[in-house]
This record gives structure tokens, sequence and C-alpha cells, in this order.
């Protein structure tokens, strides 16, 4: 990242460029350095770019190739806009934040934390998922979460993996249960709907 010979113009891409990595850095898969600001980042098909620490994109994530988060680190992604493409995110320890106070959109993804949350004026975040999505550790929510006829999973089994004053308004919610630990509350749609299972006998291992 830090050679501007690997660039196209040859310089380091600035808070007002747009940046694109193409197919052939995969030769070398760039790192992006912590704390940079971008208006929008393409990762085209067949191209691969790795994070190491917090970044933000003030536009749109197209990732059509791969984004992989150093397994070091535990990174906040903020995104302004929206999230697409068809390529693979493998998030690390990573957190994704939504947070321009808009309607984003999101396609089919894996996440491990999943923020929808304020902007600096305190308006509250939507997110509108296109595909299922899926959250190792956990989902905090401040405004609406669409999930149209689509299935947001819960791949953490502890009560408060879903958390905050938002809601999720449509779609189909799957969560891991604890099989061995009664009188735990599994939130769904909204702080005040649950599921508690008050007997450790036949608690099953999702709903």
């Amino acid at each position: 990242w830090a050679n501007s010979r690997n660039w196209n113009p040859p310089f380091l891409p600035r808070f007002i460029d747009t940046v694109n990595i193409a197919p052939t850095a995969l030769a070398c898969i760039p790192v992006m350095p912590p704390e940079l600001s971008f208006p929008s980042l393409a990762i085209m098909e067949n191209g691969s770019l790795r994070i190491s620490g917090t970044d933000t994109v003030r536009g749109d994530i197209l990732i059509n190739g791969a984004l992989s988060v150093d397994s070091a680190s535990a990174p906040e992604i903020v995104v302004d806009r929206h999230w697409g493409g068809t390529g693979s995110f493998y998030p690390g320890g990573s957190a994704v934040k939504f947070t321009r106070g808009l309607t984003h959109t999101v396609n089919e993804m894996v996440f491990h934390d999943l923020h929808i949350d304020t902007n600096n004026t305190g308006q509250p975040s939507n997110l509108h998922a296109t595909g299922n999505l899926s959250v190792t550790s956990s989902l905090q929510i401040t405004g609406d979460l669409d999930m149209g006829d689509d299935t947001l999973f819960i791949l953490n089994d502890l009560g408060d993996a879903i958390g905050g004053t938002g809601r999720i308004i449509a779609g189909t919610v799957n969560r891991l249960i604890r099989t061995d630990a009664p009188n735990i509350r599994y939130r769904f749609e909204a702080d005040s709907t649950y599921i508690e299972f008050t007997d450790s006998s036949g608690i099953p291992g999702t709903v």
C-alpha cells in the first residue's frame, strides 16, 4: 500500500480519491493502514485487500473480490452508504458500522459485529438487507433492520447478542440457543420480544 509505484496514477490514495483494488493486487495483497478515509472503495473481481485497523469509507463499499481483516486486529469499518458486490468478506474480529443516518443497503454477508448506528447528530441509521445476513458475535441496532424475505442468523448463543433500541421490522431471525442454560432471554424483533426457557430439559439448539 505504501509504495506509490503500485498505484495508478503513481501516488498514494488521498482523502478525496476513490480506491479501486485491481486483480493484479493478488500477486501481493495490499494491507490498508489504519485511520484512513475515502469516498468509496471497490475491490474488483479477483482482487484482494486486507484491513489492519479502523478505516472509514464515506460512500459505498463494493466487494467483487475479497476483503479480509488482519487476524491480529479488531478494527472498526465505518460505512457511510451501501455495502454490495458478489465477493467475499472475511471479518476477523471487526465491527462494521453504518453511521450516516440513512437507509443503507447490504447484500448477503457474514459479519463479526454489526452496528446500525446513529450519525453525529443522533439520527438513527436503517439497514435494508438484500440477502441473508450472519452475525457471529453481536448485532447492535439503533434504527430499523429490514430483512425483507431473508433470514438473519445470530451465530452466538449469548442472550445479549442482539442489543440496542432499534427493531427488526421484517424477515426471519434464527438464533443459536444454549441447551444447558435455562432462564436466558433471547431477543428477537425488539427489546420487548424475546424467548426464555425456564426448564433445561428439551431446550432446542436453534429457534
